[in-house]
């Protein structure tokens, strides 16, 4: 994971900050640039789920919608001062 926040950061994208209430932590804050490039890209995926629905009957169509608002939520990712508990990995 920091290797892709590394990524990031280089390109100006994203920024490291201290964690005001844990000093050994940083938060990742997303900059005005990648607030910009976000913004096109989730253009640009409407633009190709209008397409990709326009060549769908309408019995299936009605479940790309659904798939996609779930995918655009997980990219958003927490609403700014929203606690997100970390995940557990389980080990096979």
């Amino acid at each position: 994971m920091t290797y892709l926040i590394d990524a990031l950061e280089e390109a100006k994208l994203v920024t490291r900050e201290p964690d005001p209430a844990d000093r050994r932590a940083r938060r990742v804050a997303v900059t005005k640039r990648g607030a910009t490039l976000l913004a096109d890209l989730d253009q640009r995926l409407g633009q190709v789920e209008a397409h990709v629905l326009a060549a769908l009957d309408p019995g299936r169509a009605h479940h790309v919608p659904i798939a996609a608002a779930a995918g655009r939520r997980a990219r958003r990712g927490p609403r700014p001062g929203q606690r997100v508990r970390p995940r557990r990995v389980r080990s096979p």
